[in-house]
């Protein structure tokens, strides 16, 4: 037995709800200097489910999430490796807030993510939810960025 996952948008529910996967991903748009994704808010919520509605699924644990590039344009590397403006940290942020069926990480500030760093969140049960938050920070010193992205989890069940 082993882990089962899927990722939902917000608002979303399996089986009629739309999924976050290769032919849909997360789409930031383009984003300029100085800005914060998405252009309709400053975070793109999703769903991390395990085994949403199978009840045989093992636990998801030592969980740590990322977001990889599916498409993009202008200097997309600048996303991982940051600027002087953010101290070189990565521009692409995320945390954890909200759950069903397992306790909630109750994360509310946001963390960088990328070349290297991951965000760790609790275990993932069967049958079970954790709502991720992730955002694009663009410094003033960077170069205007277009981006689609895939959410990106890594456990061991």
């Amino acid at each position: 037995m082993s882990a089962i996952v899927t990722w939902f948008q917000v608002g979303s529910t399996p089986v009629a709800g739309t999924e976050v996967l290769e032919g849909n991903p997360i789409e930031f748009g383009t984003l300029e200097p100085g800005q914060i994704s998405t252009p309709d808010s400053d975070y793109y919520p999703v769903n991390l489910w395990n085994g949403r509605n199978v009840g045989t699924a093992s636990t998801m644990t030592s969980v740590t999430l990322g977001l990889s590039v599916v498409s993009g344009s202008g200097n997309t590397a600048q996303l991982y490796t940051g600027t002087a403006g953010n101290n070189y940290q990565p521009m692409l942020e995320a945390y954890s807030n909200g759950a069903y069926g397992c306790a909630d990480d109750g994360q509310t500030n946001w963390t960088a993510i990328g070349n290297g760093t991951r965000l760790s969140i609790g275990n993932v049960p069967t049958n079970c939810m954790r709502q991720i938050y992730y955002r694009l920070n663009i410094p003033y010193d960077a170069d205007a960025v277009e981006f689609v992205a895939q959410p990106d989890v890594q456990y061991l069940d």
